[in-house]
C-alpha cells in the first residue's frame, strides 16, 4: 500500500448548505491548484446535492491511499471501546438518559444526555443514538482546536470534549457522519458535548450500569 510522506491537512472545502455549511478537511494528496479547482467545483448546484456521496467516496479513496504521518494514519486514531444496544431487550424506559444527564450535568434532563432512546411504540424495538467512537472520527479531525478541545484519551482511545477549551463553533457537529449528529451543543454553556464512555468513572459507562433490562453493553477495544 502506498504511503504519502509528510502528509498534513491543508485543504478545507466549504459546502453551501442551509444553516450550517459542512467543512471537510482533506490531507495534502492534491496539489494546491487541484485543491482550488475542486473547491470551485462545489459552487455548482449539482455538487451541493451530491456532497454526502462525495464525502463517502473521498474517505474510501484516502483510506486506500494509506496517508500516514510519522507512522500513524492521518485518517484514523487508536480503536476504543464502544456501547452496544440491543433493541430486542430495550423497553424504552429512558433510565440511561436520566442517569447520563445526572452524572455529567448534575440535572435530570434527558436533553442533556449523551445518548438518546429512539422510541418506537408500535414495534417496541427501540433504537439508541450514541457516539459510535469512530476509528476515523470526523469530529476530531474537523475541530480547529484538535487535541485541545476535541481530544483522544490516551488510555481508552475514546474521543471526548474538553469543555475548558471548546468554543462551541459547531464544526464537530457538522463533521459527524450520522443523522442526527451524535454531538450536540449545550446552548447554555456554548460547548459541544458527546458520549465519552464516562471517561474517568471507575464503574465505566453509567448507562450500562443502571439499565434495568441490560439492553446496553460496553464492548472493550480488545473485543471490538
Amino acid at each position: 500500500m502506498a504511503h504519502v510522506k509528510r502528509a498534513r491537512y491543508i485543504s478545507q472545502f466549504q459546502i453551501p448548505n442551509s444553516g450550517n455549511p459542512r467543512l471537510f478537511f482533506i490531507p495534502q494528496v492534491l496539489s494546491k491548484q487541484e485543491s482550488l479547482f475542486a473547491n470551485q467545483c462545489f459552487n455548482f448546484p449539482l455538487f451541493t446535492h451530491c456532497k454526502r456521496v462525495f464525502f463517502l467516496l473521498l474517505k474510501v479513496v484516502l483510506s486506500s491511499c494509506g496517508v500516514r504521518s510519522e507512522g500513524k494514519s492521518m485518517l484514523e486514531v487508536h480503536k476504543s471501546g464502544v456501547l452496544v444496544h440491543d433493541p430486542h431487550v430495550c423497553a424504552g424506559c429512558g433510565v440511561c438518559e436520566v442517569m447520563c444527564s445526572l452524572c455529567h450535568e448534575g440535572v435530570l434532563g434527558p436533553a442533556l444526555a449523551r445518548s438518546h432512546i429512539i422510541r418506537r411504540p408500535f414495534t417496541a424495538e427501540h433504537g439508541h443514538n450514541v457516539c459510535r467512537q469512530c476509528s476515523s472520527p470526523g469530529c476530531y479531525f474537523a475541530c480547529p482546536l484538535k487535541d485541545k478541545a476535541m481530544c483522544v484519551d490516551g488510555t481508552t482511545a475514546s474521543t471526548y470534549v474538553n469543555e475548558g477549551e471548546c468554543t462551541g463553533c459547531g464544526m464537530c457537529v457538522a463533521a459527524c457522519p450520522f443523522d442526527p449528529p451524535q454531538i450536540k451543543i449545550n446552548a447554555e454553556k456554548n460547548v459541544a458535548f458527546k458520549c465519552d464512555l464516562c471517561r474517568g468513572r471507575e464503574g465505566g459507562p453509567i448507562c450500562v450500569e443502571y439499565c434495568p433490562f441490560q439492553a446496553l453493553k460496553f464492548v472493550s477495544k480488545a473485543e471490538r
